[in-house]
């Protein structure tokens, strides 16, 4: 799978804050857009990778938007041909609204199931 960078996203979009939190943990993830809307990418083990998208109190499957605006994020585990294998993460599991720290617990769920970036 590879990755393309989503060209409405703003700096400082909730979908770019995400992938920014993830490098500080050594993950390369990157922005892709889809029929329903957007998503974060991160590779996983044996081919697996996990898709992150956003909620807001009016849509879903977002990243672009503030992150004062910020309602939770749903993770999807996928198997190598994107088929969802497990959710991880689900917005009703936001115990914040605060987007820093519904994004620190998403990190903590998600993280053990990707890959951590290689070194150079």
């Amino acid at each position: 799978m590879t990755g393309t960078a989503d060209p409405s996203a703003t700096p400082w979009d909730a979908g770019r804050q995400l992938v920014a939190t993830l490098a500080t943990h050594g993950r390369t993830a990157w922005i892709e857009t889809h029929s329903e809307g957007a998503y974060v990418v991160l590779p996983g083990h044996d081919g697996q990778f996990v898709t992150v998208s956003g909620s807001t109190a009016d849509d879903e499957n977002l990243l672009a938007y503030p992150t004062n605006d910020h309602h939770g994020w749903t993770a999807v585990l996928r198997d190598a041909d994107g088929t969802q294998t497990r959710v991880l993460s689900q917005e009703q599991d936001a115990r914040s609204r605060d987007f820093a720290e519904d994004t620190a617990r998403l990190a903590a769920d998600i993280l053990p199931h990707t890959l951590e970036a290689q070194a150079a």
